[in-house]
């Protein structure tokens, strides 16, 4: 369930389309989606048919306008058969996903053949959700895009990404002879591996725990 701004609540289902049979087709028409389900907690009386035109685009001016988002959005990519061929994941409101396109660059396929390229892309339905996330470097580097900007890939390698999946690497150990503070859940950062490349996943153990209180009435 993902809490935006305007205190509407929803669940946000991702995914993209590709033809994993044809993945350097360049005539194409595909697309990653950010749907809206507001029905997710429970149904209604009659269901809504979606089509494309009901939704904004990510990084036209109508992607930031209430009205024009209420089903959501859809990236739609300006490189020539990019196309989804993996799941996307979703950590702490953030939507990673990875993109698949041919490699236009002559002097990379001369030899090799064209492999093609993947990217990531990191996106965040709202600001909101975007200042959740602090960067090592005390930058905005690591931070998602948000609805109304032009989505810019985090990483971009050749060949066909594998499905991305999480992983919490052990800390550093203490080098012999040194004193280290103690290990803490702070220091278990939660990265989203992608076969040999790794995206920030902008969570660390300490997400995982909610603490609640309550008190006993004696």
């Amino acid at each position: 369930m993902t809490e935006v701004v305007s205190n509407e609540s929803f669940i946000l289902i991702s995914l993209g389309s590709g033809y994993r049979a044809h993945p350097l087709d360049e005539e194409v028409n595909d697309h990653f989606y950010l749907i809206k389900d507001t029905n997710g907690v429970g149904y209604p009386a009659n269901y809504t048919k979606i089509e494309v035109s009901d939704l904004a685009e990510w990084s036209s001016t109508e992607a930031t306008q209430k009205d024009k988002t209420v089903y959501g959005w859809y990236f739609d990519s300006a490189n020539a058969g990019e196309k989804i061929l993996s799941p996307s994941i979703t950590l702490n409101g953030v939507v990673t996903f990875n993109t698949f396109s041919q490699n236009n660059s002559s002097s990379e396929i001369s030899c090799s053949g064209n492999l093609g390229i993947s990217r990531t892309y990191q996106f965040a339905v709202s600001e909101e959700i975007r200042n959740r996330i602090s960067c090592s470097d005390n930058t905005d580097s690591c931070k998602p895009d948000i609805p109304g900007e032009t989505a810019t890939p985090d990483d971009i390698v050749p060949r066909l990404k594998p499905d991305p999946t999480l992983v919490m690497p052990e800390p550093d150990p203490c080098p012999p002879g040194e004193t280290c503070d103690e290990v803490t859940c702070d220091d278990y950062a939660i990265s989203i591996l992608s076969g040999t490349t790794i995206t920030d996943g902008n969570m660390d153990r300490c997400d995982l725990f909610e603490a609640k209180y309550w008190e006993e009435q004696l």
